[in-house]
């Protein structure tokens, strides 16, 4: 009986010694803050510090470069084991995609307002001939017409014909009456 609980605890010994071993205990690499390195840098500055990363999101913020690490998880200076994987959201590498909205027949101004609203830009005002004055009459994006609800980027700027009324020359109103 002894000396089986003496072999018994050898061997639970060795097993523990053998799994602090094998989980790298006490082997710890300082996670750098990635914060500001742009995606097609990540690649180097992760294997040269032993980890791993995954893209698991991104935002849209037009204040900030494209591509560039925004957060990360776990934070910088953590304590972490190699070949560890840290979770990365980074600044999205094209612009947010916004529907165009429906301004057909609308003012100017109120189109004007809904086209900034939906982080659109307005571009050249066409003015024509037209019994409505300041009415939009049509609307495209380097001279190609869009539909309301397509898909476009944000910053597109979008070109306005308006129109601008009968005009300013006085017109000559024949006598009626009696007819």
């Amino acid at each position: 009986i002894i000396l089986s609980s003496i072999t018994l605890f050898a061997l639970f010994f060795i097993w523990l010694k053998s799994l602090d071993f094998y989980t790298s205990i006490n082997r710890h690499v300082n996670v750098p803050d990635f914060s500001g390195i742009h995606v097609s840098s990540l690649d180097s500055s992760f294997k040269k510090n032993s980890l791993r990363y995954i893209i698991i999101d991104s935002i849209f913020d037009n204040d900030r470069d494209k591509g560039l690490v925004v957060e990360q998880s776990p934070k910088p200076n953590s304590r972490v084991k190699k070949n560890r994987r840290i979770y990365l959201t980074i600044n999205s590498l094209q612009k947010q995609k916004v529907y165009f909205p429906d301004i057909f027949d609308l003012t100017l101004r109120q189109a004007v307002k809904k086209i900034t609203d939906n982080k659109l830009v307005v571009g050249e005002l066409l003015y024509i001939e037209d019994i409505a004055k300041n009415k939009i009459l049509d609307f495209s994006v380097n001279g190609i017409k869009i539909k309301k609800g397509q898909e476009l980027f944000e910053g597109t700027i979008i070109d306005l014909v308006v129109g601008k009324g009968v005009g300013e020359d006085f017109i000559e109103i024949p006598n009626l009456v009696g007819l």
